[in-house]
């Protein structure tokens, strides 16, 4: 009996009798490739390592990949693992990628997670980030597409109408806080500094670099809309009260020292 020839696309694995110039399955050009039949499971194997290397579509879709991250213990961090914990995601730390679970690699700022990002890319390994604005823009400057918004998905987790979650908190002494004519005039001074850093975006570097030279961010370049993306905004602290305990139950389930073993009492958070 004549064996039968068939295409098979590299990328893929999907067969076809007829060659084109691009896949009809995955769209990738150039990958048909001429031989005898196979074995279905090894098109199926080569279909399976392509969905592999799909884009994730949603958390689940980490499993098996691994992550390259921002500042271990961080803020970002404790959104991250929480929002894993709840897609029921088993995390742990390493430098390759584990079957079954999520590996994250921390790294000490942007730079470097976007430096193994970029090898990553050059190598054609699928690999994973989680960066920080103004970070995230210049990824994407470089090639690399946004999977998720953590800001976003803490949103949707707590069911806030808030949007992010705390970032920052300005703590004064009990003694400053009940000079009410003082805080006034802070809290309005904050008020107006989301609304300062989006009006001035071309100042904000210049302005990081005279107060902090040893930033990282201080060599950055930020846009009105990296700043918006930013969520840069403020808010008192009975204010939010609801928001900043979600997020310090979240960090207690992961490491309850990180926050002094306990939630703070109502005297934490300043009335006016």
């Amino acid at each position: 009996m004549k064996q039968r020839t068939l295409f098979y696309c590299t990328e893929c694995g999907n067969e076809t009798a007829r060659w084109s110039g691009q896949c009809p399955a995955c769209g990738a050009w150039n990958t048909l490739t001429e031989a005898p039949t196979r074995p279905k499971h090894e098109t199926k194997a080569a279909a399976a390592a392509h969905r592999a290397r799909q884009a994730p579509e949603k958390l689940s879709d980490l499993e098996g990949k691994l992550v390259y991250s921002i500042g271990q213990n961080s803020v970002p961090d404790y959104v991250f693992q929480t929002l894993l914990k709840e897609a029921g995601l088993d995390v742990v730390q390493g430098d390759a990628a584990q079957e079954g679970k999520v590996t994250v690699n921390y790294k000490n700022d942007g730079s470097e997670v976007m430096q193994q990002l970029v090898a990553a890319k050059k190598e054609g390994k699928d690999v994973v980030g989680v960066l920080a604005e103004p970070a995230v823009t210049n990824a994407k400057a470089k090639g690399m597409v946004e999977l998720f918004d953590l800001q976003s998905l803490w949103q949707a987790h707590t069911g806030s109408d808030a949007t992010g979650y705390a970032q920052a908190v300005l703590i004064v002494k009990g003694d400053v806080a009940k000079d009410k004519a003082f805080m006034d005039r802070l809290i309005a001074a904050l008020e107006g500094n989301g609304a300062f850093v989006t009006e001035h975006s071309g100042e904000v570097a210049g302005i990081i670099a005279k107060v902090y030279p040893q930033s990282s961010f201080a060599a950055q370049t930020f846009t009105a809309e990296t700043l918006e993306r930013c969520n840069c905004a403020f808010t008192t602290g009975a204010a939010c009260k609801a928001e900043f305990e979600a997020m310090a139950e979240a960090i207690a389930e992961i490491n309850a020292q990180a926050i002094g073993g306990k939630l703070p009492d109502a005297a934490f958070y300043y009335e006016g």
